[in-house]
């Protein structure tokens, strides 16, 4: 499994909300309102038809395993999972035996600390 000792992320000005709500656990996505889609990353505008009116909305926290690998070194699991929102979002998937995991596997959002203690989004099986 993953180290508890993960880098802490540096927040740019257009991703400090997403942090502040990951530190109260809350998992958001943006969402453009001049399309209505939602994407990943965090950032300033819509990679879909590029508006500058962009929101962070609440997400289920919930998505399916698109595609993975096992690191063999520490059976970590390193996937992009789609969120029900409909983005891909590359992350980890933790505390789930790499036996059980799949592709279309069920997954829920955790937050795990890194070295400074911010809570980072990451993935387990539901």
């Amino acid at each position: 499994m993953l180290s508890s000792k993960r880098p802490s992320p540096i927040p740019s000005p257009q991703t400090v909300e997403f942090w502040k709500a990951s530190a109260e656990r809350k998992f958001m996505v943006p969402r453009c309102r001049a399309c209505n889609r939602s994407h990943w990353y965090p950032r300033p505008f819509c990679p879909h038809c590029y508006s500058q009116d962009v929101a962070l909305e609440k997400a289920s926290g919930r998505g399916k395993v698109y595609s993975f690998t096992v690191l063999t070194k520490d059976k970590s699991i390193v996937a992009y999972v789609k969120l029900d929102e409909g983005p891909i979002m590359l992350t980890s998937i933790v505390d789930t035996d790499p036996e059980k995991i799949g592709i279309g596997s069920e997954v829920t959002v955790t937050f795990q600390p890194t070295e400074d203690g911010t809570l980072v989004p990451l993935f387990r099986g539901a």
